[in-house]
């Protein structure tokens, strides 16, 4: 009966028994199917549209879909809907003499993670972490488990290179943390320095699964270091930005249980100042002129209904409140917002250090995270 319920409430809540109707005519008349074919898919067979192999009706774990279909509409004439959807294997391959969009032009990886795959929680973060381990070396994959070398990581990242502020962050960071503590992110202060923004991102990445193992007191300790060394030279850097907003929505979310958002935005035009700021400080921020800035912006809104002027980079406030609006959209106004920033940073063909740090920051505050950039960017191993 789970089934039928949940046709009934699409219904309810849409209004529209074409909807539900329609999308299962286009299943039913799909020439694939959704025939599951594994050995052991008898097992799970509750969990997909097809009966997993079973052939009883009465045996079947989801009702047919002629039976679905008539108890919503009971005039149906029996007549599937032709339907055009590819086997996930069919080539996908394009006529080359096709004009080729910018976004061919991006690391693969930016790509695929800015226009698909939104809302695939698990498996994204399985393929994330394949990515991961190939892009760092051993010896830095096995470090970074230690839950005092994640820690080290990541200050070692924030530590000034300025002398007229190092000093006073170094003292800092001994009395707060120990002088191991100290010493450890020196060390990856040391080893880190000059590399590409999405290595240190790589980074980032493979040390929050170890930072979730610490305990309140630890976290509390740890947030309250990483703020102050922030915050320490009285101004914000990008990568600074990205790594505070990181830690706030995976360990924030984590050990403080900062509830989700729901969903508040369904149209991208209401969005449209907010998604101006975001795309606009993409487009500058690769940019090697005002020009290219321009072109890269021009061709990031091409769709919009609205065409609204290039604003240049924007204040961290401006940003942070353009990222809190689209963590509360919807996976469709999401993707539109991801597409834009992705054309924008794709136009020159390459990927700074800046536009790395961006794009992240972008995709992970509005819960669609990126593939990582390690492997597509420089082809050393670190």
């Amino acid at each position: 009966q789970r089934e039928f319920l949940a046709d009934a409430s699409s219904v309810q809540f849409t209004r529209n028994p074409d909807g539900i109707v329609g999308a299962l005519k286009k299943i039913g008349g799909s020439e694939i199917g959704s025939k599951i074919k594994a050995p052991k898919a008898v097992e799970a067979s509750h969990m997909f549209f097809s009966n997993g192999g079973m052939f009883n009706f009465f045996l079947m774990t989801h009702p047919p879909l002629d039976v679905r279909i008539r108890a919503v509409q009971k005039n149906w004439d029996g007549k599937f809907e032709s339907s055009e959807i590819k086997p996930i294997a069919a080539d996908r391959t394009t006529n080359n003499e096709e004009r080729k969009s910018p976004l061919d032009a991006l690391p693969g990886a930016v790509i695929l993670g800015a226009v698909s795959g939104i809302g695939e929680g698990e498996r994204r973060r399985i393929s994330t972490g394949q990515e991961l381990h190939r892009g760092v070396s051993q010896r830095w994959r096995e470090a970074i488990q230690d839950r005092e070398v994640a820690q080290a990581v990541i200050f070692g990242l924030l530590l000034n290179e300025d002398d007229q502020f190092l000093p006073k962050e170094i003292s800092f960071l001994k009395e707060e943390a120990g002088a191991g503590a100290k010493e450890l992110a020196l060390q990856w202060q040391a080893e880190t320095r000059g590399l590409h923004s999405a290595r240190k991102i790589a980074l980032v990445e493979l040390a929050l699964p170890t930072l979730r193992g610490l305990s309140p007191s630890e976290y509390e300790r740890f947030r309250d270091i990483t703020r102050w060394l922030i915050a320490s030279d009285e101004k914000v850097e990008l990568f600074e930005f990205m790594i505070q907003r990181v830690i706030e929505r995976h360990l924030g979310s984590h050990f403080e249980r900062k509830a989700f958002q729901n969903i508040c935005y369904h149209q991208f035009d209401r969005l449209l100042p907010e998604a101006n700021i975001l795309v606009s400080t993409v487009s500058e921020i690769g940019a090697g002129c005002a020009e290219d800035a321009e072109s890269a912006y021009l061709e990031a809104t091409s769709g919009w209904k609205v065409r609204l002027d290039r604003k240049g980079v924007s204040s961290h406030d401006e940003l942070d409140e353009a990222l809190d609006k689209f963590a509360q959209a919807s996976p469709l106004v999401k993707r539109q917002i991801l597409v834009a920033c992705v054309t924008a940073a794709a136009r020159d063909g390459k990927l700074s250090s800046g536009e790395a740090e961006l794009l992240r920051t972008i995709a992970d505050s509005i819960g669609c995270p990126l593939p990582p950039f390690p492997g597509e960017v420089v082809e050393e191993e670190i």
